[in-house]
């Protein structure tokens, strides 16, 4: 997604390859969320590491500024990217968190980083995360927070985060969301909640079991996208309902 101009010299001294490059791109993205305008972008070949040195700055429709340094090869088919992130818009990554969550949002800034096998590219670092909602596709609940989170290579980190629900209603969450390369989402979350909507099915979700839950108390969440055991002890609060439809367990 982007506009690109760009102007480069290409050729080759003692046979070796020389690239400079200079380019800009207007309304840069990355799986279809607008980043910003990238400024100032340069690409030099580094013939002694075989790789693309890179360098650039995003500026955002905030007019907030992002810098990038790294590299790219496509020899060794790797890549590396130190980003300083300034307000990055991070709808960009529920293309990963889609096996498990069905919407995501937030604004970040802080220190990340992108690399690895260009067939398998990693995201790892540490971000203060505002104005973040997270739904999860299972629970059919949106959650809201704002705090530092960090993550790693194969996990998302959360250390006693305090969440809401679209009420207001307060919660913290402890655990982490391990992966492999974004596939294999493996959950181990403790939830301490009060009087937070925690579940939000409708028959459409579960024709087997759906319903609301309001509930204060404690969960460990424990499993897979293939079986998810969650262990709770908590009460229901006043507005909660549950539906099992006698008809699916008859013939």
């Amino acid at each position: 997604l982007g506009i690109v101009t760009a102007e480069a010299e290409v050729g080759q001294v003692l046979h070796k390859p020389i690239l400079n490059a200079t380019a800009s791109a207007k309304q840069f993205g990355l799986n279809g969320t607008p980043l910003g305008d990238v400024i100032a972008a340069s690409a030099t070949y580094n013939y002694d590491l075989e790789q693309i040195d890179l360098q650039g700055t995003v500026l955002n429709a905030a007019m907030d500024t992002s810098k990038v340094v790294g590299y790219i090869s496509p020899i060794r088919n790797d890549m590396l990217l130190d980003i300083d992130v300034n307000n990055l818009d991070l709808s960009f990554i529920k293309t990963y968190l889609s096996v498990f969550a069905n919407d995501m949002a937030g604004i970040a800034s802080g220190k990340l980083y992108v690399g690895g096998d260009l067939q398998a590219i990693e995201i790892w670092g540490d971000a203060y995360v505002k104005d973040a909602m997270l739904s999860i596709d299972f629970l059919k609940s949106k959650f809201f927070f704002e705090d530092s989170v960090t993550i790693k290579k194969n996990a998302f980190i959360f250390k006693d985060i305090e969440i809401t629900d679209q009420f207001g209603n307060k919660g913290k969450v402890d655990g982490l969301v391990t992966h492999d390369k974004f596939n294999e989402f493996v959950y181990d979350i403790d939830i301490a909640v009060n009087n937070l909507l925690a579940f939000n099915t409708t028959e459409l979700d579960s024709p087997d079991f759906y319903g609301k839950l309001y509930a204060t108390g404690t969960a460990h969440i424990l499993g897979d996208m293939n079986n998810v055991e969650i262990d709770v002890m908590a009460k229901p609060e006043k507005g909660s309902y549950f539906a099992i439809p006698i008809n699916s367990y008859m013939d």
